[in-house]
């Protein structure tokens, strides 16, 4: 990586750190709650043997670490944000995972040796790194020859004009979001590092637009609010992001106005692959 690039994937994971520090309560609380079950479905995914040496990178507060302890021999919840990883210590402590350990350490440079895991696990975190290559390049390295990946993530359309429309969206929502990808090319990505999809799911998830604000630290009167609550109704007529929106009948409890809230929905991709 030249200096440059260097520079801005330094400045991007700044931006990520700095986003789930400020946010580090409300975001842990919900995916804590919310994601149980995707985090159950890429389990059974990836169909663990209770052998593997495992890691979570970008590991938040253990969302998947949490679940897939059980699982395993050993896992390492692997994050750049220290509130992430002492939210992650403490759900491991509450749930007695003596086999959990927290890692301080940016996904894109990890410290460990060329083949270390037998499993590597991921959730929402591609789409918030300054270089997709090059992440899934250094999962590739540290993953064992026969081990394998499971990644969970947002997608967006194969239509380019609809994907933008879609990233541009978020990036107004949160400036830590850098690009999602289409479903080809995390497969173009994968068969790079030499990981061949073993089991895949594509899943719709309905979200409501004010508690999906909250996540990202904002709500109704502030500006990233407003202006991302206007790009989506402007989206709606034909669906011009991909995010299929809607009106509900009324505002969320406790608004702070009287707009109704808006449904809009995330399409989320599940795989297990594996390192030929």
């Amino acid at each position: 990586m030249n200096q440059e690039k260097q520079i801005d994937a330094e400045k991007q994971m700044a931006l990520v750190r700095d986003r789930f520090t400020r946010t580090a309560g409300v975001f842990a609380d919900y995916v804590l709650k919310e994601r149980v079950f995707e985090a159950e479905r890429l389990l059974r995914l990836a169909a663990p043997r209770g052998t593997e040496r495992t890691i979570d990178v970008a590991c938040g507060p253990a969302t998947l670490a949490r679940i897939f302890a059980p699982h395993v021999r050993w896992i390492a919840g692997l994050d750049f944000t220290p509130a992430m990883l002492e939210r992650a210590r403490r759900e491991a402590a509450e749930r007695n995972l003596a086999n959990f350990s927290a890692i301080r350490s940016n996904l894109l440079r990890m410290p460990f040796r060329d083949a270390t895991f037998d499993l590597v696990v991921t959730s929402y975190s591609i789409h918030h790194l300054p270089d997709a290559a090059a992440a899934i390049a250094e999962i590739s390295r540290v993953l064992k020859r026969g081990g394998k990946f499971a990644l969970l993530d947002m997608i967006v359309s194969e239509d380019a004009k609809i994907a933008r429309a879609c990233n541009e969206l978020e990036i107004v929502r949160d400036a830590s979001h850098t690009r999602a990808l289409p479903v080809s090319e995390f497969e173009k990505l994968l068969a790079a590092c030499g990981l061949r999809i073993v089991q895949r799911e594509i899943i719709e998830h309905p979200r409501h637009f004010d508690q999906w604000m909250r996540t990202a630290g904002s709500k109704r009167g502030d500006k990233e609010y407003e202006a991302t609550r206007k790009l989506l109704e402007d989206s709606m007529r034909d669906d011009t992001a991909g995010l299929h929106p809607k009106f509900f009948d009324g505002p969320s409890h406790g608004a702070a106005d009287e707009r109704p809230d808006i449904e809009l929905t995330h399409t989320a991709l599940y795989f297990a692959a594996e390192k030929q």
